[in-house]
């Protein structure tokens, strides 16, 4: 595993990037073989450049938009209509 990480900012306006790569690995009892995440973070948006998962000739790849408000408890956001703005490809891949 090789991560990098940078924040800086105030609590209330952090900003940040940062790169994650993992080799043979699972999430919730599916293997990989490599993953890579890049995401920065900047007035409450996390930015997903690259976000890449293999194992063999299967991969899913995603990149997009993420409001930090999306990921709190509806009654808890700032802007109860924040929304994921990701895009998905997947090559190969057997779906279950």
């Amino acid at each position: 595993m090789n991560l990098e990480a940078v924040l800086e900012g105030s609590f209330n306006n952090p900003q940040g990037k940062a790169l994650l790569e993992l080799a043979n690995g699972s999430f919730r009892g599916v293997e990989f073989n490599s993953a890579r995440i890049n995401a920065g973070l900047d007035n409450d948006i996390i930015s997903l450049k690259e976000l890449i998962c293999a194992k063999g000739e299967y991969s899913l790849k995603a990149s997009g938009l993420v409001p930090v408000d999306a990921l709190r408890a509806k009654n808890e956001r700032k802007n109860p209509n924040a929304a994921m703005n990701v895009f998905f490809i997947i090559d190969k891949v057997m779906l279950k």
